[in-house]
């Protein structure tokens, strides 16, 4: 059945928020599924040439309707992603991009700082494959491609799995508690910078902070403090050893 072009043109754009622990799942015009996480605001604009989409916070996870007319195109501070038919996620923290690819292949555009002429930028253009990721910096800097395992960037067919968990690959300890806080109510307090600084791997519930609290109980030099409404996490040096959650 094809669609008439007309549809595309001077289409109003469409708005998609979550709060704090709320995911949301939505069907696109064309097809297209997106599901939002916690905190994340969206923009979606079609026209005839381009879908576009706009990530202004948070993280959003996309499968994508193939359509080799129209570029799939989404926006998230520094970075533009752009692809046809592929499932990939996009995620804002702490003014830095991440993307990862968890089927087929995007093309990353992004601008990096260059040496020879500082305060200037020159487009970068990237490629992703499945089960590759890509972060760039809140300063604009690009790190290496990272390949990483099934379970961090699980196969399509795992992708409700997927919006269900944290999974993590040596990451810092601070940005797993980010992602902790945007889908609980219930807080995770980091008291201690080498405490957050510390790199982590692993695969918990998103629903359940005291799991990961506990894990990180276990590791030498971490405390952690139990309460009803927060969950303290600190040297081992500045709290009593921990309680049972």
């Amino acid at each position: 059945l094809a669609i008439p072009s007309a549809l595309w043109i001077g289409s109003r754009p469409q708005f998609l928020i979550t709060a704090t622990g709320e995911k949301r799942e939505v069907i696109l015009d064309d097809g297209s599924i997106v599901r939002l996480l916690p905190e994340s605001h969206l923009r979606v604009e079609y026209d005839r040439s381009v879908r576009r989409v706009r990530l202004s916070e948070g993280q959003a996870l996309f499968r994508v309707a193939k359509d080799s007319h129209r570029p799939f195109v989404v926006e998230a501070g520094q970075v533009s992603v752009r692809a046809v038919g592929t499932a990939f996620s996009v995620q804002r923290i702490d003014g830095a991009e991440i993307v990862t690819v968890h089927e087929g292949r995007v093309v990353v555009d992004t601008d990096q700082p260059t040496a020879a002429a500082p305060g200037t930028s020159a487009p970068r253009r990237v490629a992703l494959h499945a089960n590759q990721q890509l972060t760039v910096s809140s300063r604009g800097e690009i790190a290496p491609v990272k390949k990483l395992a099934g379970v961090v960037a699980p196969a399509p067919e795992a992708f409700d799995w997927y919006s269900r968990n944290i999974v993590f690959s040596d990451v810092p300890v601070s940005e797993v508690v980010a992602d902790f806080n945007r889908r609980n109510h219930t807080k995770i307090r980091l008291r201690d910078p080498e405490v957050a600084a510390r790199r982590v791997t692993g695969n918990f519930a998103d629903d359940d902070p005291r799991s990961f609290a506990s894990f990180l109980s276990t590791i030498p030099g971490v405390a952690v403090r139990f309460s009803d409404t927060e969950i303290t996490v600190d040297s081992s040096m500045s709290l009593e050893p921990s309680e049972s959650p």
